[in-house]
């Protein structure tokens, strides 16, 4: 089977292109990070990092805290550190109690709006590996 295809340069034809209303948006590409301790963490990740490029809205909440692969954005981590320390170095051992303490003190102390918690438990998890039955975000 042969298939053949070509090309036009827009200006050479005289027309303009514009995007299809229809067309999937770019996902930012991702590139991996070496394993490394994230401060406020005080041991390594149990999970791959990696580095994609953020979105962030008006209230300041980051987006992906997780690359397309699933390893953890570091930017993100970045981002998120100085708005919810608590949460982020709970450490692999939290206890579903400890982590909801962090999430709360965050919040009440740290002032973290309630996504943005949300997001750092999330960073945190995967971070540490955390599969509690219970979401710790949702209220007890």
């Amino acid at each position: 089977m042969l298939l053949l295809s070509s090309c036009s340069n827009p200006s050479s034809t005289g027309r303009t292109s514009s995007p299809s209303p229809n067309a999937t948006p770019t996902v930012a590409a991702q590139t991996p990070v070496a394993r490394q301790l994230l401060p406020p963490a005080r041991s390594l990740p149990v999970i791959a990092l990696c580095s994609q490029p953020l979105a962030t809205d008006q209230n300041g909440n980051a987006a992906p805290v997780l690359c397309t692969d699933g390893a953890l954005n570091v930017l993100a981590w970045k981002v998120y550190a100085p708005i919810s320390p608590r949460v982020l170095s709970a450490g692999p051992a939290a206890s579903l109690d400890s982590v909801r303490t962090a999430l709360r003190r965050d919040v009440n102390v740290g002032h973290a709006s309630t996504t943005q918690e949300r997001s750092a438990y999330e960073l945190a998890a995967a971070y540490y590996g955390w599969n509690f039955s219970t979401d710790p975000t949702a209220s007890p």
